[in-house]
């Protein structure tokens, strides 16, 4: 009786761990990398400079796979219209030409992306402009 009982208690185990294993292999497909993601025409759902939203009537965000970018962001200082982009190693910032970070908040999905990009104002001093993709 007591080894039928470790015997079933085994089995059990086995079948376990192999629920498992075949649970872990099947789950969703791997996300493509960040940059895949990132390389599109993007819709915006908002833009905000210092909390107040602002108007976004003829903007346009396009990140281009081989690594150009183009924007038509009108009335933010500072903000380049095209040039080259590259995601940072951390994946946690977009540089553009070589030095202008915008910060990622959150992650890059595929349907979704929200960053930040600071600039200096002589009078207000670092202000923060969010744009809210998708």
């Amino acid at each position: 009786m007591h080894r039928i009982s470790k015997t079933y208690l085994y089995i059990n185990l086995l079948g376990l761990l192999m629920l498992v294993y075949s649970c872990s292999q099947e789950g969703s497909p791997e996300a493509p990398p960040a940059k895949d993601l990132l390389a599109k025409s993007w819709q915006i759902e908002s833009i905000e400079t210092a909390g107040q939203r602002i108007s976004h009537a003829g903007f346009s965000i396009q990140f281009y796979p081989n690594g150009d970018f183009n924007f038509t962001t009108q009335g933010i200082p500072g903000f380049p219209n095209s040039g080259k982009w590259v995601l940072n190693t951390d994946r946690n910032e977009i540089i553009l030409n070589s030095n202008i970070a915008l910060k990622i908040i959150g992650r890059i999905q595929a349907n979704k992306l929200v960053f930040e990009y600071t600039y200096k104002n002589h009078k207000m001093g670092d202000v923060v402009t969010q744009f809210n993709l998708k």
